[in-house]
Protein backbone atom coordinates (compact mmCIF):
# COMPACT_ATOMS: atom_id res chain seq x y z
CA UNK A 1 0.00 0.00 0.00
CA UNK A 2 2.76 2.38 0.85
CA UNK A 3 4.40 1.67 -2.48
CA UNK A 4 1.15 2.32 -4.31
CA UNK A 5 0.66 5.64 -2.52
CA UNK A 6 4.20 6.68 -3.31
CA UNK A 7 3.71 5.82 -6.96
CA UNK A 8 0.43 7.71 -7.11
CA UNK A 9 1.97 10.74 -5.40
CA UNK A 10 4.96 10.71 -7.71
CA UNK A 11 2.66 10.38 -10.70
CA UNK A 12 0.55 13.28 -9.52
CA UNK A 13 3.63 15.40 -9.00
CA UNK A 14 4.99 14.56 -12.42
CA UNK A 15 1.62 15.28 -13.96
CA UNK A 16 1.47 18.61 -12.18
CA UNK A 17 4.96 19.45 -13.39
CA UNK A 18 3.95 18.59 -16.92
CA UNK A 19 0.87 20.76 -16.60
CA UNK A 20 2.99 23.61 -15.29
CA UNK A 21 5.38 23.18 -18.20
CA UNK A 22 2.45 23.19 -20.62
CA UNK A 23 1.08 26.31 -18.98
CA UNK A 24 4.46 27.99 -19.21
CA UNK A 25 4.76 27.05 -22.87
CA UNK A 26 1.22 28.23 -23.46
CA UNK A 27 1.98 31.54 -21.77
CA UNK A 28 5.15 31.89 -23.81
CA UNK A 29 3.26 31.12 -26.99
CA UNK A 30 0.61 33.64 -25.96
CA UNK A 31 3.28 36.26 -25.43
CA UNK A 32 4.82 35.49 -28.81
CA UNK A 33 1.43 35.66 -30.41
CA UNK A 34 0.73 39.02 -28.82
CA UNK A 35 4.15 40.24 -29.87
CA UNK A 36 3.44 39.07 -33.40
CA UNK A 37 0.12 40.91 -33.32
CA UNK A 38 1.90 44.04 -32.15
CA UNK A 39 4.46 43.70 -34.91
CA UNK A 40 1.68 43.20 -37.41
CA UNK A 41 -0.05 46.31 -36.15
CA UNK A 42 3.17 48.25 -36.47
CA UNK A 43 3.68 46.96 -39.99
CA UNK A 44 0.16 47.94 -40.88
CA UNK A 45 0.74 51.41 -39.47
CA UNK A 46 3.98 51.74 -41.41
CA UNK A 47 2.27 50.48 -44.55
CA UNK A 48 -0.53 53.00 -44.09
CA UNK A 49 1.96 55.81 -43.58
CA UNK A 50 3.84 54.74 -46.69
CA UNK A 51 0.60 54.62 -48.65
CA UNK A 52 -0.30 58.11 -47.48
CA UNK A 53 3.17 59.38 -48.35
CA UNK A 54 3.02 57.84 -51.82
CA UNK A 55 -0.43 59.35 -52.38
CA UNK A 56 0.85 62.77 -51.38
CA UNK A 57 3.86 62.43 -53.66
CA UNK A 58 1.61 61.38 -56.53
CA UNK A 59 -0.65 64.35 -55.92
CA UNK A 60 2.37 66.67 -55.78
CA UNK A 61 3.78 65.21 -59.00
CA UNK A 62 0.39 65.56 -60.65
CA UNK A 63 0.14 69.18 -59.50
CA UNK A 64 3.64 69.95 -60.79
CA UNK A 65 2.86 68.26 -64.08
CA UNK A 66 -0.27 70.37 -64.48
CA UNK A 67 1.73 73.49 -63.61
CA UNK A 68 4.36 72.62 -66.21
CA UNK A 69 1.62 72.06 -68.78
CA UNK A 70 0.08 75.43 -67.94
CA UNK A 71 3.47 77.14 -68.23
CA UNK A 72 4.12 75.47 -71.56
CA UNK A 73 0.67 76.45 -72.80
CA UNK A 74 1.26 80.03 -71.68
CA UNK A 75 4.67 80.16 -73.36
CA UNK A 76 3.23 78.68 -76.53
CA UNK A 77 0.49 81.29 -76.45
CA UNK A 78 3.06 84.05 -76.01
CA UNK A 79 5.19 82.72 -78.86
CA UNK A 80 2.11 82.39 -81.06
CA UNK A 81 1.09 85.97 -80.26
CA UNK A 82 4.59 87.26 -81.05
CA UNK A 83 4.66 85.31 -84.29
CA UNK A 84 1.26 86.71 -85.20
CA UNK A 85 2.47 90.26 -84.54
CA UNK A 86 5.63 89.67 -86.58
CA UNK A 87 3.60 88.33 -89.50
CA UNK A 88 1.22 91.28 -89.25
CA UNK A 89 4.16 93.70 -89.25
CA UNK A 90 5.67 91.89 -92.21
CA UNK A 91 2.41 92.15 -94.15
CA UNK A 92 2.17 95.82 -93.19
CA UNK A 93 5.70 96.43 -94.44
CA UNK A 94 4.94 94.64 -97.68
CA UNK A 95 1.63 96.43 -98.24
CA UNK A 96 2.30 99.98 -97.10
CA UNK A 97 6.08 100.33 -97.12
CA UNK A 98 8.52 101.63 -94.59
CA UNK A 99 7.96 105.29 -95.49
CA UNK A 100 4.26 105.15 -94.60
CA UNK A 101 5.16 103.55 -91.27
CA UNK A 102 7.71 106.27 -90.55
CA UNK A 103 5.20 108.97 -91.43
CA UNK A 104 2.49 107.44 -89.23
CA UNK A 105 4.86 107.00 -86.30
CA UNK A 106 5.87 110.66 -86.45
CA UNK A 107 9.45 109.98 -87.60
CA UNK A 108 9.27 112.54 -90.39
CA UNK A 109 12.77 113.75 -89.54
CA UNK A 110 14.13 110.25 -90.13
CA UNK A 111 12.18 110.10 -93.40
CA UNK A 112 13.60 113.44 -94.55
CA UNK A 113 17.09 112.32 -93.53
CA UNK A 114 16.67 109.14 -95.56
CA UNK A 115 15.51 111.11 -98.61
CA UNK A 116 18.40 113.56 -98.17
CA UNK A 117 20.94 110.73 -98.08
CA UNK A 118 19.42 109.16 -101.18
CA UNK A 119 19.53 112.54 -102.96
CA UNK A 120 23.20 112.98 -102.05
CA UNK A 121 23.99 109.48 -103.31
CA UNK A 122 22.07 110.23 -106.52
CA UNK A 123 23.92 113.52 -107.07
CA UNK A 124 27.25 111.83 -106.35
CA UNK A 125 26.49 109.14 -108.92
CA UNK A 126 25.40 111.80 -111.42
CA UNK A 127 28.58 113.79 -110.83
CA UNK A 128 30.70 110.66 -111.22
CA UNK A 129 28.90 109.80 -114.46
CA UNK A 130 29.31 113.36 -115.79
CA UNK A 131 32.97 113.44 -114.79
CA UNK A 132 32.91 116.32 -112.27
CA UNK A 133 32.00 116.89 -108.64
CA UNK A 134 29.24 119.40 -107.67
CA UNK A 135 30.32 122.73 -106.29
CA UNK A 136 29.10 122.90 -102.62
CA UNK A 137 29.11 126.73 -102.71
CA UNK A 138 27.02 126.97 -105.86
CA UNK A 139 23.82 124.92 -105.84
CA UNK A 140 23.10 125.75 -109.51
CA UNK A 141 25.91 123.58 -110.75
CA UNK A 142 29.68 123.12 -110.80
CA UNK A 143 32.04 126.06 -110.94
CA UNK A 144 33.70 127.08 -114.15
CA UNK A 145 37.04 125.71 -112.99
CA UNK A 146 35.49 122.30 -112.28
CA UNK A 147 33.34 122.00 -115.39
CA UNK A 148 34.34 119.56 -118.14
CA UNK A 149 36.41 120.92 -120.94
CA UNK A 150 33.61 120.83 -123.53
CA UNK A 151 31.26 122.79 -121.22
CA UNK A 152 33.98 125.35 -120.43
CA UNK A 153 34.57 125.89 -124.10
CA UNK A 154 30.89 126.22 -124.83
CA UNK A 155 30.24 128.72 -122.02
CA UNK A 156 33.50 130.66 -121.64
CA UNK A 157 34.27 131.26 -125.34
CA UNK A 158 31.11 132.60 -126.99
CA UNK A 159 33.10 134.62 -129.57
CA UNK A 160 34.61 131.41 -130.93
CA UNK A 161 31.17 129.90 -131.36
CA UNK A 162 29.83 133.12 -132.92
CA UNK A 163 32.72 133.36 -135.34
CA UNK A 164 32.26 129.75 -136.29
CA UNK A 165 28.52 130.21 -136.79
CA UNK A 166 29.09 133.36 -138.86
CA UNK A 167 31.51 131.41 -140.98
CA UNK A 168 29.12 128.47 -141.23
CA UNK A 169 31.58 126.05 -139.65
CA UNK A 170 30.80 123.83 -136.60
CA UNK A 171 33.01 124.32 -133.57
CA UNK A 172 34.45 121.08 -132.15
CA UNK A 173 33.55 120.54 -128.51
CA UNK A 174 31.10 123.49 -128.31
CA UNK A 175 27.76 122.55 -126.75
CA UNK A 176 24.67 124.45 -125.86
CA UNK A 177 23.80 124.66 -122.15
CA UNK A 178 20.34 123.27 -122.99
CA UNK A 179 21.74 120.10 -124.50
CA UNK A 180 23.81 118.35 -121.83
CA UNK A 181 25.55 115.06 -122.32
CA UNK A 182 23.19 112.03 -121.89
CA UNK A 183 23.31 110.35 -118.49
CA UNK A 184 23.79 106.63 -118.05
CA UNK A 185 20.32 105.67 -116.74
CA UNK A 186 21.26 102.04 -116.11
CA UNK A 187 23.92 103.17 -113.67
CA UNK A 188 21.54 105.44 -111.74
CA UNK A 189 18.45 103.20 -111.77
CA UNK A 190 19.24 101.53 -108.37
CA UNK A 191 19.30 104.98 -106.76
CA UNK A 192 15.93 105.99 -108.24
CA UNK A 193 13.93 103.01 -106.99
CA UNK A 194 11.63 103.85 -104.09
CA UNK A 195 12.46 107.60 -104.01
CA UNK A 196 9.63 109.99 -103.25
CA UNK A 197 9.34 113.16 -105.41
CA UNK A 198 11.71 115.92 -104.31
CA UNK A 199 13.69 118.83 -105.78
CA UNK A 200 17.25 119.88 -105.08
CA UNK A 201 18.63 123.30 -105.97
CA UNK A 202 17.32 125.28 -108.95
CA UNK A 203 15.87 122.55 -111.18
CA UNK A 204 19.11 120.62 -111.08
CA UNK A 205 17.44 117.38 -109.94
CA UNK A 206 13.75 116.51 -109.88
CA UNK A 207 13.07 112.87 -109.05
CA UNK A 208 9.28 113.13 -109.16
CA UNK A 209 9.40 112.20 -112.84
CA UNK A 210 13.01 111.08 -112.68
CA UNK A 211 14.15 114.16 -114.63
CA UNK A 212 17.72 115.45 -114.73
CA UNK A 213 18.13 118.91 -116.33
CA UNK A 214 15.01 118.31 -118.39
CA UNK A 215 16.01 114.86 -119.66
CA UNK A 216 14.16 111.61 -118.79
CA UNK A 217 16.50 108.82 -117.72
Amino acid sequence: MCDAKKMSLSGALSLRREQEKLKAKEAEAQEKFLASLADLDRLRAVQEEERVRLRREQEEMHRRHEEVLRCQEKELGTVAARLKRLRANQRLLEERGYKALLAESGSLAALDEHDRREAEELLAALAEDEGYAPDPENSEGPSASKRPRHETVGLAAPHVAESAESAGEPVAGAKSPCSPEPVNSARLSPYLEGLSPFSFGDDLVSVGGRDFDGGIL
